[in-house]
């Protein structure tokens, strides 16, 4: 098996002289191109046969198997493939079909030469994945921020889906700015797609090396405080830095006053971690559900719902794109798996209408789990599904105050958006010119996001509890969320002056403000549209959002 490397300088025109036909005969000579490189190819050594004990599930269950990747970023595994593809393989193929420039180069390319390897082969899954640093030329003693290179070692139908993944990361990024990293499609010097490069996630360690315990749900301040009081102090903390994995369960870091009970009541480190907790999962878990996310096993989320790898978000969209197996094929299509309903909304996320591949609260497929253990002391089986005791644990949550509280959060920020956010989002990692059976790859994504908003928008203005929550909680809420969209549109304003294509990225707060104005009308929940513009916390990022908008004009 080949490894997958990050060089210096990989094949060019001048080294494969083939290259420099024009497109028409590079096609048409595409077999015997592959034939003579096969031919040359260096023959490899062919592997051993396995026994009893090496076979993986793959194999033997014909289902998937997916290895944890021990340095915090899990991914997404098909074992059974007879080969493989490195750089250059990928390269090779993709280069029989695309030796132009393309149209247009999206705004987040990176180019893979600036990169260079630190660790290699951290998974033995369907993901060839390295762990990478920018190359640093100005100042050799900065600290240089990780990240993971992955790359499919089977060339995927088309290379498209390196883009895909990275702008289903944005839309993560978006809702869920702290519980996904930020990826980006990388390229070579020929503008061909070779993988994808995803920042490390701080603090991620999936579910399989910690998994989530009945105790995180215990939270005693909330017998004397607010949610809200307890976010505040949660952000307060977030900004100081304060690490909680070093401090006692019983220290005492803050008190709140309870106006209800006019005293102040103490706030311990284990009530603010699993605060933490459970309002992480409430994010992850919800974003994963608004997403269409067909792969949040065990490898890909973490007990605080931290969540990585998105190559199978927007599964009704990606899935054509996926080189998949028998298994995906018979029972991972789409069609009719991704419904939007009131039942599950209210007992998220213990889905019963919805049915992801791989979900916490859902048992493992296909092969009962009392099976999977015997076969286990004979075979290699995956880890990926959760066990019987993670579904009760996880759907537990389904009642807990701050999951609710969050869950209707993300929620109400996700239908307070629209599709011409996705549509820009889209267009920062996909290139304009990208089509499947002559559609827009960018409209596909965009529109299908346009949809699901109106779908969930309208099961949630059914939704009496949905109604509660913005009686008791909207405009605080909506505070929050202009709160986040405002550093979304920061981080874009600093570049609009280098890169003008960045306007498109500034969300319009003032729209953000209009829509929840009729969100609640339609609820005959009454609110004037004045009383946000002079409030002093929305008034302040209203007035930074039109500075950046007149800036970038």
């Amino acid at each position: 098996m080949r490894s997958t490397q990050i060089e210096e300088k990989e094949p060019t025109r001048d080294m494969m002289p083939w290259l420099q036909q024009d497109t028409k005969n590079t096609i048409l000579g595409s077999t015997q191109i592959i034939e003579n490189y096969i031919r040359n190819e260096p023959k490899k050594q062919q592997p051993s046969s396995k026994n009893k004990k090496d076979l993986d599930e793959s194999e033997f269950f014909l289902l998937e198997d997916t290895s944890d990747n021990s340095n915090g970023n899990a991914v997404h595994s098909k074992k059974n493939h007879q080969s493989t593809c490195s750089i250059n393989d990928s390269l090779l193929k993709s280069m029989l079909f695309i030796s132009n420039k393309p149209l247009s180069i999206p705004l987040k390319h990176h180019c893979f030469s600036k990169y260079e390897s630190v660790e290699e082969n951290l998974s033995s899954s369907f993901h060839q994945v390295s762990k990478v640093i920018k190359k640093n030329t100005k100042n050799v003693n900065k600290p240089r921020t990780e990240y993971f290179f992955k790359q499919n070692r089977t060339c995927p139908i088309d290379n498209y889906m390196y883009e895909l993944e990275a702008a289903n990361c944005a839309f993560y990024q978006l809702l869920a700015p702290y519980h996904s990293p930020t990826a980006r499609a990388l390229y070579n010097e020929n503008y061909e797609y070779i993988g994808i490069v995803s920042k490390s996630l701080a603090g991620f360690q999936p579910t399989t090396k910690k998994s989530l315990q009945e105790s995180s749900f215990e939270i005693e301040a909330l017998k004397h405080v607010r949610i809200e009081d307890l976010d505040a102090l949660d952000e307060k903390m977030q900004e100081e830095n304060l690490d909680l994995s070093n401090i006692s369960d019983s220290q005492i870091l803050s008190y709140i006053f309870s106006e209800e009970k006019s005293q102040l009541f103490p706030i311990t480190a284990k009530d603010l971690r699993n605060y933490r907790t459970i309002k992480g999962l409430a994010i992850g878990l919800t974003t994963s559900y608004i997403f269409e996310e067909d792969d949040c096993h065990r490898g890909n989320v973490s007990a605080d719902g931290k969540r990585v790898d998105t190559d199978m978000s927007s599964w009704s969209v990606v899935f054509p794109f996926k080189q998949l197996g028998i298994i995906d094929w018979t029972f991972r299509k789409p069609a009719g798996r991704f419904k939007v309903t009131a039942r599950d909304i209210l007992n998220l996320p213990d889905l019963k209408d919805a049915s992801p591949f791989y979900w916490p609260t859902i048992p493992a497929r296909y092969i009962p789990e009392a099976f999977i253990s015997i076969a286990s002391k004979f075979f290699t089986i995956s880890n990926n599904a959760f066990k019987s005791q993670d579904n009760v644990i996880y759907q537990r949550l389904s009642t807990h105050p701050v999951f609710i509280y969050h869950k209707y959060t993300i929620l109400l920020k996700y239908i307070l958006t629209n599709e011409t956010i996705y549509r820009n989002l889209c267009k920062l990692h996909i290139r304009e010119e990208s089509t499947l059976e002559n559609k827009n790859v960018i409209n596909m994504l965009s529109q299908h996001q346009g949809e699901r908003i109106k779908i969930f928008k309208n099961e949630l203005l059914n939704l009496p509890d949905f109604k509660e929550f913005l009686i008791t909680n909207g405009d605080k809420v909506l505070k929050t969320i202009i709160k986040d969209f405002s550093k979304h549109n920061e981080q874009f304003a600093k570049k609009i002056n280098s890169k003008p294509l960045y306007q498109e990225q500034v969300i319009d707060l003032n729209h953000v403000v209009k829509e929840y104005v009729d969100i609640c009308t339609k609820l005959r929940i009454i609110k004037n549209p004045q009383d946000f513009k002079v409030d002093p916390d929305i008034a302040n990022k209203l007035g930074q959002n039109a500075s950046i908008l007149k800036k970038s004009l």
